[in-house]
């Protein structure tokens, strides 16, 4: 391999790390007022719950692929013993491959996350409710998401899509109560 060819290897190596990490970041916001225009929900709340969500890796699809060509390779022999097939193995296999594609496996764990039950004492901004349901995506990348602890007080900052509340990296908050509810009084 030449030089020039490392080089480049390098360097892309390098763009699509530094995109990754581009990926979770937060915008600084001068103050409370500013982080808290970002979201449609700003309130405080007592976690009650916190329910972890599956994560979907690819492998369940790919030990149902290795089992529906365990059972093919099966008839398969079968039928070579019985003199019905004469394939080679090589033409079986191929035949099976390009009528059943292995499925792709995601490039990152699909799914995840958490729902939080949260108790509602304060509305600052949104509509009134005594409880919601948080939605997050699992922390770290691609999903940049965010876990809460059970049974702790918290600052929710989160988006209302038609009654599903969901809150990212970006959600936890940067200032004090005190400075949120200053920023918020006048709204």
């Amino acid at each position: 391999m030449s030089k020039h060819l490392k080089l480049i290897i390098a360097g892309a190596a390098a763009l699509s790390v530094s995109s990754i990490a581009e990926a979770c970041t937060c915008p600084p916001y001068p103050g409370a007022a500013e982080h808290a225009d970002e979201f449609d929900f700003v309130a405080f709340g007592h976690v009650e719950d916190v329910w972890q969500l599956p994560v979907e890796d690819g492998s369940e699809a790919m030990f149902e692929y290795s089992r529906v060509f365990t059972n093919a390779l099966t008839a398969y022999v079968e039928a070579v013993e019985a003199g019905e097939d004469t394939r080679r193995l090589e033409e079986f296999r191929d035949d099976f491959y390009a009528e059943n594609p292995p499925p792709r496996r995601p490039p990152y764990p699909q799914g995840g996350g958490a729902i939080s039950r949260i108790s509602i004492s304060d509305v600052l901004k949104g509509d009134q409710t005594s409880q919601i349901y948080l939605h997050t995506g699992m922390p770290g990348n691609p999903q940049c998401g965010v876990s809460y602890a059970d049974d702790s007080d918290i600052i929710v900052l989160a988006n209302n899509n038609g009654g599903r509340y969901g809150a990212w990296m970006c959600s936890l908050p940067r200032f004090s109560r005190e400075e949120y509810e200053a920023a918020l009084s006048g709204e």
